[in-house]
């Protein structure tokens, strides 16, 4: 049988799905406003009238498809968020494992933009890794005692592969593709600082282990493997 979130918490649990969706939709949109003028720049710098051109091209194309790439990252996000409070996401058992969406990552994408990927990822599970664990801790508590892991809508993990599905939706190169993931490092993956700190904020206001304290020794499988 599902577990759902624990009725006293539904409340709750929507409030951080409300601020988690309006915080990503801001920054999402930040990086591709940035994307329009870094393009630009890469044009004026291009070696030859060709990588000029492909340059151009490509700011003609972010303008086309941004929209849709934002909408398909933020409704996969939802969707998994939707999965949590409903008891139907699937929790991961191993942190050492890696997710179904990095195995396919690895095995249908080049190494480079595999790479891109995952290093976002493990930055902010490594600089995050305290307000990280205090999150787990509670979302396990009001979700019945399962804890979501990777698998979790708000996970590194979760947040920087459901960006490289959509942004896998477009046509752009592997150069193009590089710097619109190096701007949605800088203006997404590197503001989840804030929510973090703002979700466990919540939920110690809220009355969910408001004295649990980080333990470095229990949480270090939680690290993502070098």
């Amino acid at each position: 049988m599902d577990r759902k979130i624990l009725p006293q918490f539904n409340s709750l649990t929507h409030s951080i799905r409300k601020l988690f969706l309006d915080h990503l939709a801001e920054n999402v949109r930040a990086a591709f406003t940035q994307a329009d003028s870094t393009l630009f720049t890469c044009a004026e710098k291009a070696e030859n009238n060709q990588v000029q051109e492909m340059f151009f091209e490509s700011i003609r194309a972010v303008r086309k498809q941004h929209i849709a790439i934002e909408r398909t990252f933020l409704k996969s996000i939802g969707l998994q968020f939707d999965n949590f409070l409903t008891g139907k996401l699937q929790a991961t058992h191993d942190a050492h494992d890696k997710s179904d969406a990095e195995l396919s990552l690895v095995q249908t994408e080049d190494f480079e933009e595999s790479l891109l990927v995952t290093s976002m990822s493990k930055k902010v599970s490594e600089r995050c890794i305290e307000a990280l664990y205090g999150i787990e801790q509670r979302l396990a508590l009001i979700n019945s005692g399962t804890k979501p892991g990777d698998s979790s809508p708000i996970s590194p993990t979760f947040i920087a592969n459901s960006f490289y599905e959509a942004i896998n939706t477009s046509s752009f190169n592997l150069q193009i593709k590089t710097i619109l993931y190096m701007l949605f490092e800088q203006f997404v993956m590197r503001e989840l600082d804030s929510f973090y700190t703002q979700t466990n904020a919540l939920l110690v206001e809220a009355g969910v282990l408001p004295n649990l304290k980080y333990s470095a020794a229990r949480s270090t499988p939680l690290r993502a493997p070098a």
